[in-house]
C-alpha cells in the first residue's frame, strides 16, 4: 500500500517541476473540457462491486438517504468489505440488462473489484430528491430508469464523465464525503485516469425537459 501511494506522490512532485504549459497539456488529456486550476480532492466510498461498476461507466446514479451540495469531480473509493461472488454475479447480470436497454453489444465489465482502493472519478452533476427525479421519467433512457428503481433512496446522486484509474490505489476510506491528499490527487489527475463513459447521459437536459415538456433529450457524445 505504501509503495503505491509513495510512487504517485513522487509523480506529483515531478509534475510540479514541469513548466505550467506542459502541466496544463497533460491535465487536458486527463479531463477533456473545463477543469479547475487545483486538482479535485473530494471522495465518496462505495461498497464493491458498485464502486468499480460506477468507475467503469456502467452505473449513472446512486441512491442515498442524505443529500449533498457537492458538484463537480468526485473520486470513487471502494470500501474494505469483500464482495461475495454471488453479489458480483448479481450486479453484473443487472448491468448487462440495463446496458442492453440503452446500448448495443455487451458492456465492458471491470476485470476485478479491488477493496480499500481508489478506483476512479466521475462528475457529480446534481443531487435531487426522488420525488423530483420521478418527474423526469418520460424522457429518461430505459436503463437509467431501471438503475433508479434498483438503487433508489430519498436522494439521487447523478453522475457523468466516468473515468477509471489505470491502476487502483490502495487506501482506507471514510464515512460520507472526505478529502484525498492533494499531491496524490494531482498525480492521478494528470495521468492516472482513462475515460470509461459507456452510457453518456445529459442529466440537466432531462431536468429541463421535465419543465419544458420536450419529448426527447439528445444523448451526449462520450469522452474520447
Amino acid at each position: 500500500h505504501r509503495k503505491d501511494y509513495c510512487g504517485y506522490l513522487a509523480s506529483a512532485m515531478a509534475a510540479s517541476q514541469r513548466p505550467a504549459a506542459a502541466r496544463a497539456a497533460v491535465g487536458r488529456a486527463a479531463q477533456p473540457g473545463d477543469r479547475s486550476e487545483q486538482p479535485p480532492v473530494t471522495v465518496l466510498t462505495f461498497h464493491q462491486p458498485l464502486a468499480s461498476i460506477i468507475a467503469y461507466g456502467l452505473q449513472r446514479l446512486d441512491g442515498r438517504v442524505w443529500s449533498s451540495r457537492h458538484r463537480g469531480p468526485l473520486w470513487i473509493h471502494a470500501a474494505a468489505h469483500e464482495p461475495r461472488p454471488s453479489d458480483i454475479a448479481m450486479m453484473e447480470d443487472f448491468v448487462r440488462h440495463t446496458y442492453s436497454l440503452d446500448a448495443p453489444g455487451e458492456p465492458t465489465l471491470p476485470p476485478a473489484y479491488p477493496t480499500s482502493a481508489l478506483v476512479g472519478c466521475v462528475e457529480m452533476v446534481d443531487c435531487v430528491q426522488a420525488s423530483e427525479f420521478d418527474g423526469w421519467a418520460r424522457t429518461l433512457p430505459d436503463g437509467a430508469r431501471e438503475e433508479a428503481t434498483a438503487h433508489g433512496r430519498e436522494y439521487y446522486f447523478l453522475f457523468c464523465r466516468h473515468r477509471r484509474l489505470r491502476q487502483p490505489i490502495q487506501m482506507s476510506g471514510r464515512h460520507k464525503l472526505w478529502r484525498l491528499d492533494r499531491q496524490l490527487a494531482a498525480a492521478l489527475w494528470e495521468g492516472g485516469l482513462a475515460p470509461s463513459e459507456l452510457l453518456p447521459i445529459d442529466w440537466l437536459g432531462h431536468r429541463q425537459a421535465a419543465v419544458s415538456g420536450a419529448a426527447t433529450v439528445p444523448v451526449p457524445v462520450p469522452l474520447p
